[in-house]
């Protein structure tokens, strides 16, 4: 009978030992960084929002579509590259107007790079003063932002 009792308690104290919440440690919870989020919605061109919750920073670029404006075309450029290289960058307008004019301007220059719809929150948080405007959103910290022509250059550098 005393071999039999042995095993039972040495098997009840291997369940006390590996039960969570039963004196041992408790496990340790490792999180990581937040999930990034923009102060409003993307939409792409097909209708469908924009998922930047992976990402670790992203920058939209807002400019006026105006046609045969070197310095946007070559911005424009710049972020077709940087979009390549793994960057997330948006170009982005307000109106769906704006939206299109500005997704013929950018295949008028030959640049495969789609346009992106910015809701009225995030308007709200990209100033218009100057135009262009760059504003880099990271998972902390505030914003930055960059304005004129070569402000996402400048945000990401070369």
């Amino acid at each position: 009978m005393v071999k039999r009792a042995a095993p039972v308690l040495a098997a009840s104290g291997l369940c006390l030992l590996l039960a969570p919440g039963c004196g041992g440690p408790e496990p340790v919870v490792v999180q990581g960084p937040p999930p990034l989020a923009l102060p409003g919605v993307l939409t792409a061109p097909d209708g469908l929002p924009a998922d930047v919750s992976r990402d670790s920073a992203a920058v939209v670029y807002y400019w006026l579509p105006l046609d045969g404006y070197a310095p946007a075309a070559e911005d424009l450029d710049w972020i077709r590259g940087a979009r390549e290289r793994g960057f997330t960058v948006f170009p982005i307008q307000f109106d769906e107007t704006s939206r299109n004019d500005a997704q013929a301007q950018v295949n008028d220059l030959g640049i495969s790079l789609p346009i992106y719809l910015g809701d009225s929150s995030l308007d709200a948080a990209v100033p218009d003063g100057i135009l262009p405007v760059a504003v880099l959103f990271t998972r902390q910290g505030a914003p930055r932002i960059e304005t004129g022509a070569g402000c996402v250059e400048r945000l990401l550098g070369p």
